[in-house]
């Protein structure tokens, strides 16, 4: 499993999470933006995506935080899809492969979770 820590400013307000919570759209593109940046960095950019979705990440702070959760293309030769997490830390952290998934269903069980597919694909296409 590959897993990238950065200590980026994020702007990371502490949440009380009773019903879901609008993520604000800067958020959102800079997770998606330091998601693409850190496939670039490690192995090359991912030949599409699916199944992208925004979460909410529970960290063992209490302190619940926006994530993004999805498939990546890797291998198009193969089609091999693997899933990915990036997620809002004290800074920024993405986990691809086995178990990645796993850091985001428990918040998309509690307040369910918004498509950003079109949007990581769109960010995608000008980062080639």
């Amino acid at each position: 499993m590959l897993v990238t820590v950065l200590a980026l400013a994020l702007v990371t307000q502490p949440v009380a999470v009773t019903d879901a919570v609008a993520v604000p759209d800067t958020s959102v593109d800079t997770l998606v933006g330091n998601s693409i940046s850190d496939f670039e960095t490690h192995g090359g950019l991912p030949a599409d995506v699916r199944s992208v979705r925004l979460v909410w990440h529970t960290l063992a702070d209490g302190i619940t935080r926006p994530a993004i959760c999805g498939r990546a293309l890797v291998d198009k030769a193969n089609g091999k899809w693997v899933p990915f997490a990036a997620l809002t830390t004290s800074g920024y952290e993405q986990y691809v492969g086995d178990g990645s998934e796993l850091r985001c269903k428990n918040g998309e069980k509690r307040l369910g979770s918004r498509d950003i597919t079109q949007l990581y694909r769109d960010r995608l296409s000008k980062a080639d």
